[in-house]
């Protein structure tokens, strides 16, 4: 089996697996130990199978259970040195941590990894393409606005999980968020809004693509169901009312989704 599934997506911890058969890599691991192996188990697999995790930046939502993690099961953390050092500057590095450069390319086995810079308000925040065989996975969270250069990056995956963070104006009313916080979340190194999540799929929708999942949804400045809605009406639009779509939520593992 090869695909994808999200374990959790949010801003209360984030956790993307990807499956090559009896290999599993992570990334991000903003959920703890205890909680990943509950999730591992709703798909059936083991935390023995986990062969490497990869860092998309230094935010608690993604390391929170890093360091235990790579530690209790030795396995190798990657990621850019800036985030690195954050994370070592912070005493939340694990022990085996091995550097990357953005834009380079790192195989674990049978699996290839490109990491790719977005704009993001972390040290150094990446985002990544995987490679198994001729099947790409693009995972893009995180960002704040729709570059050319990371829409090239996602073009011709197979699957794709992509940030729908907010919505504009749930945010600007949302009595829970100060506004410095919403300035930073509406900046360019801020979230996706559901508009310009729609802005790069409108870009990045081809025929090939056979699984869209749609992530890192706030549950104070956003909806599930809100977002499905808005993203299949915008599916029609483009002309592909028919792609499997899913919306990940913050405490439910997504389906495994094969390709």
């Amino acid at each position: 089996m090869i695909g994808m599934a999200s374990l959790s997506s949010g801003s209360k911890g984030n956790s993307t697996l990807i499956r090559n058969n009896d290999e599993l890599i992570l990334i991000d691991c903003g959920i703890s130990f205890k909680k990943l192996k509950g999730k591992l188990s709703e798909l059936d697999l083991h935390e023995e199978m986990i062969s490497a995790i990869f860092v998309t930046h230094e935010h608690v939502d993604h390391v929170s259970g890093l360091r235990v993690t790579s530690n209790k099961l030795n396995v190798p953390v990657y990621c850019n040195q800036n985030t690195g050092m954050f994370l070592k500057r912070k005493e939340r590095a694990p022990e085996n941590l091995t550097y990357f450069e953005n834009g380079s390319t790192v195989n674990v086995n049978h699996i290839s990894v490109e990491p790719f810079s977005v704009p993001h308000d972390g040290v150094d925040t990446v985002a990544y393409n995987v490679y198994l065989n001729n099947i790409k996975i693009s995972v893009a969270t995180d960002f704040g606005f729709a570059s050319q250069s990371v829409k090239q990056q996602l073009k011709g995956c197979d699957l794709l999980l992509l940030e729908s963070n907010h919505d504009v104006k749930m945010l600007q009313e949302c009595p829970k968020r100060p506004w410095k916080i919403k300035q930073r979340i509406l900046g360019r190194h801020g979230h996706l809004s559901n508009d310009v999540c729609h802005d790069i799929l409108t870009d990045v929708l081809h025929d090939g693509l056979k699984q869209l999942v749609l992530g890192h949804v706030s549950q104070d400045t956003n909806d599930y169901s809100l977002v499905k809605d808005l993203a299949q009406k915008h599916l029609e639009q483009c002309g592909y009312a028919d792609l499997g779509m899913h919306v990940a939520k913050q405490d439910e593992v997504t389906p495994f989704f094969n390709v």
